[in-house]
């Protein structure tokens, strides 16, 4: 049987542990918002010259996800581009995201 000393210690680690994890999994999450909004950015900016209500072609996508994943691996397939192009044009600026929406949120 645990001593109460003891029950207070793990109790103390264990909260330690708990808050440092959920800090870690915020941080991560919003790094890789900020990394998706810039690659929808990127898409939006440089392959159609800015203009957010241009047409986009599947093809360029297609493309896109091809190079992409050769050199990164999975997650960026034609459909996650096109969200990452979607939270781009959704929220231009990132703040108005930022510490507001996660990434499996959004979707």
């Amino acid at each position: 049987m645990l001593e109460k000393n003891n029950i207070q210690m793990i109790e103390e680690i264990k909260d330690i542990i708990i808050s440092s994890r959920n800090k870690i999994a915020y941080e991560i999450n919003n790094t890789m918002l900020l990394a998706y909004w810039n690659v929808g950015r990127i898409i939006v900016e440089n392959e159609q010259n800015g203009n957010i209500k241009a047409e986009y072609g599947k093809q360029v996508m297609k493309e896109l996800s091809k190079e992409l994943r050769k050199v990164l691996g999975s997650g960026f397939s034609v459909s996650n581009l096109f969200n990452m192009r979607k939270l781009y044009v959704t929220y231009p600026k990132f703040q108005t995201v930022s510490g507001k929406l996660s990434w499996s949120q959004f979707f």
